[in-house]
């Protein structure tokens, strides 16, 4: 393989890495800021790199101008996307109280939370 067509290869999965490692980062910033929008107000989004800017309305639900990664979250809830409290994967909420990715993720939330409570005296 020519130096140069190994060289265009990389530079082109290095952009793709880039992207992909950005829109995860904005994926985590827009299901917070849907969870954060209150009924009467709407908020703008912009990622800086990417090029495209999402609005999301009252509701929660995306509105975007286009690329890739707006086509892909468009119309949708995105309150709904969260960070895992315990190991930070990003997750699909199938419930508005769920705030951990997998059931040992809840567990283990669910034993550091008792765990504080007990040692603030709560069960003594």
């Amino acid at each position: 393989m020519a130096r140069s067509t190994y060289d265009s290869i990389v530079t082109s999965a290095l952009s793709e890495y880039r992207f992909i490692q950005q829109s995860g980062r904005d994926l985590r910033r827009l299901g917070k800021a849907a969870r954060e929008c209150r009924k009467d107000r709407r908020h703008r989004f912009t990622s800086y790199s990417a090029f495209f800017a999402i609005d999301i309305d009252e509701n929660g639900i995306a509105h975007t101008h286009r690329n890739a990664f707006g086509e892909a979250v468009d119309e949708e809830n995105l309150s709904k996307v969260r960070e895992c409290e315990m190991c930070g994967r990003l997750f699909w909420a199938g419930r508005d109280d769920k705030e951990c990715c997998s059931v040992p993720c809840q567990n283990k939330r669910r034993k550091k939370r008792w765990k504080q409570e007990y040692d603030k005296g709560k069960y003594q």
